[in-house]
């Protein structure tokens, strides 16, 4: 996903996102001459699957771009009911362009 927003401000957005939806975060790496890394953990809520999440934020003082990984164990039965879980906060408007 690419958004008209620094590298800076759409990396913090995302980490105030993921502490909201309440993944647990084990690193936070703002982006600086490497790309920005949250790394976090999400357990589903029936069976109790933990889930490792990654999202990578590069760009510029303009341009923001970026690439969010999910690692599951069990990805087949469970693509769709993953996908929806990281698109869950963009929906809510929890991370966007219009913030800031």
């Amino acid at each position: 996903m690419e958004l008209e927003r620094s590298a800076t401000e759409t990396s913090t957005s995302w980490h105030e996102a993921v502490k909201r939806i309440g993944w647990t975060i084990v690193l936070n790496e703002p982006p600086g001459e490497q790309p920005g890394r949250i790394e976090a953990t999400d357990r589903t809520m029936i069976m109790g699957y933990t889930d490792d999440v990654l999202v990578r934020v590069t760009g510029d003082d303009t341009h923001a771009f970026i690439d969010v990984r999910l690692g599951v164990a069990l990805r087949h039965a469970r693509s769709r009911a993953n996908a929806d879980r990281i698109r869950a906060p963009l929906c809510r408007g929890e991370v966007g362009a219009g913030e800031g």
